[in-house]
């Protein structure tokens, strides 16, 4: 069951992969310019909210000290979570407080790239990455001004500097895979990357539904106000 959610899932990895590709072609082909480059890690520092199918699809290539890491990184992320009280709160201190994805390596490149899920896959910075990492709740009204007005919002996910058509088909593909995880366990799961992962890893998700227990008694008890996990149970 999960091989065949895990196959449609690195199906979509694909062709976003492709469509990406095409995309930046066309972005440039008009003059403009895509920022990302091996070693650039601002929009690792954003909330990577991912599918389960994707974490326990990643989840088999950790090595040992990737693992310590996404155990740290989880357990600072549940304290952020207690502590907040809504979701702009808590995406700030996890930024703040937490720091950026732990499964960058030691030169700020990512160590799991070929496994990385659709959001990660679909961001394209038409501008520099100063601005993947900025706080813009900071800015003055003319300095978002300022900014917005550098944006092609004929190409970019208005307001934001990432290309647009990538994000929308990340997000579309997300939904069948959620879908897909509905249909085979009755409940379909989202949330943060790392926390995830720290699912996977400590509670065995994967191999306990297949062992035939309910999805839903597998993951934990999760309150509405929780902003590390989503679930729909239907």
């Amino acid at each position: 069951m999960w091989t065949a959610l895990i196959e449609h899932a690195q199906q979509k990895h694909r062709f976003l992969d492709q469509l990406c590709t095409l995309c930046s072609g066309e972005f440039v082909g008009k003059g403009g310019t895509i920022h990302c480059k091996r070693g650039c890690a601002g929009c690792c520092s954003l909330n990577v909210r991912c599918t389960l199918t994707e974490a326990v699809a990643l989840a088999p290539h950790l090595t040992d000290s990737q693992i310590e890491a996404i155990h740290r990184h989880a357990e600072k992320l549940k304290q952020i979570d207690r502590d907040s009280s809504d979701l702009k709160s808590f995406l700030k201190a996890s930024r703040d407080q937490v720091g950026p994805c732990p499964l960058l390596d030691e030169h700020g490149t990512c160590s799991i790239y070929a496994y990385r899920p659709l959001a990660c896959r679909a961001l394209l910075s038409t501008m520099d990455p100063h601005y993947c990492t900025l706080d813009f709740s900071t800015l003055s009204s003319e300095e978002k001004q300022a900014f917005m007005a550098q944006l092609d919002q004929d190409s970019v996910n208005f307001p934001t500097h990432y290309l647009a058509m990538p994000q929308q088909i990340a997000q579309a593909a997300e939904m069948e895979c959620v879908a897909k995880m509905q249909e085979a366990f009755g409940v379909a799961v989202t949330g943060n990357l790392p926390y995830l992962l720290d699912l996977e890893l400590t509670l065995k998700v994967s191999a306990q539904s297949v062992e035939g227990r309910p999805m839903q008694e597998v993951i934990p008890s999760i309150t509405s106000e929780s902003f590390l996990l989503a679930t729909d149970t239907r």
